[in-house]
């Protein structure tokens, strides 16, 4: 009865694609992310479906002489300007997708997110080669050559052009891209991460309370406009917008894990434990997370748990150099001087301009008599750090005792209480030196 009433059907699962040349097979393991959400491959097949039914539906419009030649997959990904870093971010968008319920449910959830996570990577890897983000460049430029008012293709080209580091070029494209979807929260939330790249707090800041005043749900924009907050100093609204956050997403670990950071700098120390466990809980594979939550209970004197946390996020990461000189600090306490020492050095081989590191180490070459050496890690620290007080102090203490170089330390001394004028070890050692030397 459907084709009296002149209407006709398309069944994808039975009518096979004509694959063009160069495209090669799709195979219908590429047809869907999920069960549900087409791929660009899946949407390829099912508009070719589409296409032939609507050709034999509309003879007059549908014919060779008015149809054309069909873009292959490959073309239709050029006009839309599909490049591998958009099929990375749709990749990462389902996997994180299907990582949560109702999807972690299914029987078959283990293998589906695997291949999901499989795919992410390898698209991943695809698009961060430097001649792929070439490529994608170019794939951009050209389309919206060919379509200069397409809002969406400037709104695309500026997410791109931030991962390749051009905020520049990412505001200018946003900006054009506003003048056409003034109402898509995503783009004015995008938008605002391009200003706020290039500096431009207060443009940023309207951009992320218009993507909110859109969509008031819109976590992704409140923790934007709350980090941006916290970073000029509006601590209070800022924990405010990430209170809200988790008001929606209890378990949101880049709210929790803010959060934390700030109420830490507020002095709240338990509650911010309390947020930094929570991101824990939600992302237990995020070593910056480990390492805050280890700070905060080195902080509190729980010094066996943030061992412990430092060692977690070294796992994570081994080239993290700030869990690595933190946690020699924590062992050199205990004595572990060794061990302690061997972090210091690696976490300098990792970041060659760590001045905290050359200055811990310097302490522990200097407690084991080797002094030459220590004062070279302190030169190094401040020549990093010019205000770090303590390297100031540290330097002098063994210019004077094991050099007798007195004059110069008093200098140091000196210096390191002009950078912290409470600092009573420099005060006692500026004394000292001056006594040394006969001055009063």
């Amino acid at each position: 009865k459907w084709a009296d009433a002149g209407v006709r059907l398309a069944d994808a699962a039975l009518m096979p694609v004509r694959n063009n040349p160069g495209d090669g097979e799709i195979s219908d393991g590429d047809l869907f992310y999920e069960h549900v959400h087409l791929t660009f491959d899946g949407n390829y097949r099912l508009a070719r479906v589409v296409l032939d039914e609507v050709c034999a539906a509309l003879p007059k419009l549908g014919g060779s002489e008015n149809q054309g030649v069909v873009p292959s997959r490959r073309r239709c990904a050029e006009l839309l300007a599909l490049t591998p870093w958009d099929e990375s971010q749709m990749a990462e968008t389902m996997a994180g997708m299907t990582s949560k319920a109702p999807f972690a449910g299914q029987l078959d959830h283990g293998f589906r997110q695997a291949e999901a996570c499989r795919r992410r990577d390898e698209l991943r890897k695809l698009a961060s080669a430097p001649e792929a983000m070439q490529a994608a460049w170019r794939t951009y430029e050209t389309a919206l050559a060919a379509a200069p008012d397409d809002g969406r293709l400037h709104h695309q080209f500026g997410r791109f052009a931030m991962q390749y580091g051009r905020f520049g070029t990412a505001v200018e494209h946003l900006q054009l891209a506003a003048g056409y979807l003034s109402w898509d929260s995503s783009m004015h939330n995008d938008f605002g991460v391009a200003l706020s790249g290039q500096g431009q707090g207060e443009e940023a800041n309207a951009q992320f309370r218009k993507a909110l005043e859109l969509k008031p749900q819109y976590l992704e924009a409140r923790n934007n406009l709350a980090f941006l907050l916290s970073g000029r100093g509006q601590a209070g609204e800022a924990v405010a917008h990430y209170r809200k956050v988790l008001e929606i997403a209890p378990d949101n670990a880049q709210a929790n894990g803010s959060l934390g950071g700030l109420l830490a700098g507020l002095g709240h120390t338990d509650e911010s434990i309390a947020h930094y466990r929570k991101a824990f809980e939600t992302d237990p594979g995020n070593a910056q997370t480990c390492l805050n939550l280890a700070n905060a209970m080195a902080c509190k004197g729980e010094a066996d748990e943030a061992i412990a946390f430092y060692r977690r996020a070294l796992i994570i990461n081994p080239d993290h150099a700030e869990a690595g000189n933190n946690l020699g600090l924590l062992l050199a306490g205990r004595g572990q001087a060794d061990e302690a020492m061997a972090l210091y050095r690696k976490a300098l081989t990792i970041k060659p301009d760590y001045a905290e590191a050359h200055n811990n180490l310097g302490l522990l070459l200097a407690g084991r008599g080797q002094g030459d050496e220590a004062i070279t890690h302190y030169q190094k620290a401040l020549e990093s750090k010019l205000d770090f007080a303590e390297a100031h102090n540290n330097l002098g203490v063994l210019l004077a005792s094991a050099r007798g170089q007195f004059a110069e330390a008093i200098v140091h001394f000196q210096k390191a209480l002009e950078i912290k004028p409470d600092y009573e070890g420099a005060r006692r050692n500026l004394e000292m030196a001056r006594s040394k030397q006969g001055i009063r």
